[in-house]
């Protein structure tokens, strides 16, 4: 992944914010089109928790074999970061199991603008978590206006 990121930068002169943007952006690209997957499979007969379940399992592969050159360079970890680490995951697997168990009992169209405050969540939280470390710019708040007006515009009209 390291070579991709290099030749992104040297071929197409790419900035990291750049760089930043098209993996949000195609990692929106993915989440969405999983979460539709997910709403066509997910039922009485496949639970989300089973989805949530061989989603972490593929991703843990795919993710493991994208990364293993950088895994090998990988020396020990500190127990802090091992905490963040089995802490992140367990909230995602919570995240996603919720999101496969919500697609059970209500439509794709409900769900997924309600999943559209995650980043704005996220934001907050890295604001509480990581005190002086990101800033509140006025960017990032209209931009989480934006997010939670469209959120209210779409779950209104469904």
């Amino acid at each position: 992944m390291s070579g991709l990121i290099s030749a992104a930068r040297r071929g197409f002169g790419l900035s990291d914010t750049n760089l930043g943007i098209g993996f949000a952006s195609f990692a929106a690209f993915s989440f969405a089109f999983g979460a539709f997957i997910a709403s066509t499979i997910v039922g009485p007969d496949t639970p989300g928790l089973i989805i949530a379940f061989y989603e972490a399992l593929f991703g843990f592969v795919i993710v493991s074999t994208i990364y293993r050159r950088d895994l090998k360079s990988v020396g020990s970890l500190s127990r802090r970061a091992l905490w963040w680490i089995i802490l992140t995951a367990t909230g995602l697997a919570f995240g996603f199991g919720s999101i496969y168990s919500a697609l059970a009992h209500a439509d794709l169209s409900v769900v997924g603008p309600i999943g559209g405050v995650v980043p704005l969540v996220s934001y907050v939280t890295v604001m509480v978590v990581l005190r002086g470390t990101e800033r509140l710019t006025w960017r990032a708040a209209a931009g989480a206006v934006l997010v939670v007006s469209g959120v209210v515009l779409i779950a209104a009209s469904n």
